[in-house]
C-alpha cells in the first residue's frame, strides 16, 4: 500500500476531516489532498512523527507508515542497497550543529546521515558544519561504517567516465586508494576530480575527458597533493 492511501485509511480511520488533519498539521488542506492522491512525496520524519502522534498508530501501524514514508522518499536507486529493519528510534533535528553529534542523529534504524558539502574541504580527516549545505540519509548498507561525504561535479574532467558537470557524486574518505581510482584533490582549495597514478614517489592525476584542454597534473615527494578520497558511486546525475 502507498504512503497516500494508508494516510487517508488512518485518517478515516480516526474520524478526522481533511481540514481537520490540517489544522492538526499547520499544514494547507491542498498539501494533505496532494498526500493523499500521491502527488507528493511523503513528508519528512519530523512531520512524520506529528502525523503519528494525531493519528494514533500502533507500533505495527507506526513501523508500515515509517517504511513506506521511507521507501518513497528515497531515490529510486539507492533502492537496492537498503534492506529494511524495524526503526528503533524516531528523532530527527531540522538542523546539526556539530559533525561529530552526527551519530546521535537517527532518522531510521538502518540509515547514516551523509553531509553535503558546499566547499572542497581543507583537510581529509576534517568536514566543518559551515562547509555542509544539509546532511542525506544513506542505508548503512551503502555506507559499510566508512566516513563519506557528498560533493558537486563542477567541471567536465571526467566525462568520458559518465561523470559530468552539475552530478552528485559520493566520496569515500576511507578508501585504500588504488592506481587507476577516480579521487578527488584539494588543489589550490578547489576540488579536482581525477584518475590516480602512484610510481615511486610520483603521483599523477590524469583527466578523463573529450575536453583536450585538461591536461595531467604531476606531483613530486615535495608537493604531494592533498587526496580526500575516491568516488564510490554518482549518487545524483544532473537533468538534462
Amino acid at each position: 500500500m502507498k504512503f497516500g492511501e494508508l494516510l487517508t485509511q488512518y485518517r478515516q480511520r480516526s474520524h478526522l476531516k481533511k481540514t481537520d488533519l490540517a489544522r492538526l498539521l499547520k499544514v494547507s488542506l491542498t498539501y494533505i489532498i496532494n498526500l493523499e492522491n500521491g502527488m507528493r512525496k511523503p513528508p519528512p520524519f519530523e512531520r512524520c512523527r506529528r502525523l503519528i502522534e494525531v493519528l494514533k498508530l500502533s507500533s505495527q501501524e507506526t513501523e508500515e507508515f515509517l517504511r513506506t514514508t521511507a521507501q518513497e522518499r528515497m531515490p529510486k536507486e539507492l533502492t537496492p542497497f537498503c534492506n529494511w529493519q524495524s526503526p528503533k528510534t524516531l528523532g530527527v533535528k531540522e538542523k546539526v550543529t556539530s559533525y561529530d553529534k552526527v551519530q546521535d542523529l537517527k532518522i531510521l534504524h538502518d540509515f547514516v546521515t551523509i553531509p553535503l558539502l558546499a566547499h572542497c574541504p581543507t583537510h581529509s580527516q576534517k568536514i566543518s558544519d559551515e562547509n555542509a549545505l544539509g546532511w542525506i540519509a544513506l542505508p548503512k548498507e551503502m555506507v559499510r561504517g566508512q566516513r563519506m561525504f557528498l560533493l558537486k561535479v563542477n567541471d567536465d574532467s571526467m566525462n568520458k567516465a559518465a561523470i559530468e558537470p552539475g552530478d552528485t557524486v559520493l566520496i569515500n574518505r576511507d578508501a585504500q586508494l588504488k592506481n587507476g581510482d577516480i579521487v578527488v584533490a584539494n588543489i589550490q582549495e578547489k576540488p579536482i576530480f581525477r584518475r590516480l597514478y602512484r610510481f615511486d614517489d610520483q603521483v599523477t592525476l590524469s583527466p578523463d575527458s573529450t575536453n583536450l584542454e585538461y591536461k595531467p597534473l604531476f606531483f613530486d615527494k615535495k608537493s604531494q597533493p592533498l587526496l580526500l578520497g575516491a568516488i564510490e558511486v554518482i549518487y545524483l546525475k544532473r537533468v538534462r
